[in-house]
């Protein structure tokens, strides 16, 4: 399963409780999801939930998130065109890089999400519906 990949350096506590990794889905299968990312209907994207064993919204940018959740569950789909670097999202005073094929999941509330400014690309984002026992099973794993 996909998240029996997250390790041990995937999860931070400092200085919110969250992880983040860029290495538990696999390349080539992102790469087919980004090319069609304009096609939800293609059949990568139809199988994605059995894939990730949980729902999901597909979010043009990042500022659209639903950030009434408990658990704040996202996937970057960074624009290859986009040469920021990605400092779209800071938890207190840390800094989450919006990276390609980059999974962020938390539950901590207050995170920032920079509003997106008129020469920045869209920043695709699915957002995944984790749910917090999820979350916790995940956890427990590093506790």
């Amino acid at each position: 399963m996909l998240w029996d990949k997250i390790k041990k350096e995937h999860y931070h506590t400092t200085p919110v409780e969250y992880f983040r990794t860029s290495s538990i889905f696999s390349q080539i299968e992102y790469e087919k999801l980004y090319e069609n990312q304009n096609y939800l209907e293609h059949k990568y994207w139809q199988n994605l939930s059995a894939l990730l064993h949980m729902p999901w919204t597909y979010h043009i940018d990042l500022g659209s998130v639903n950030r009434d959740v408990p658990v704040t569950c996202l996937w970057f789909f960074k624009d290859r065109a986009d040469r920021n670097s990605g400092n779209y999202i800071t938890c207190k005073d840390k800094v989450i890089v919006y990276g390609p094929n980059t999974f962020f999941f938390t539950k901590f509330k207050d995170y920032m999400i920079m509003p997106k400014k008129d020469n920045i690309l869209n920043r695709p984002t699915v957002q995944l519906h984790m749910t917090e026992q999820q979350y916790q099973t995940i956890l427990d794993r590093f506790q």
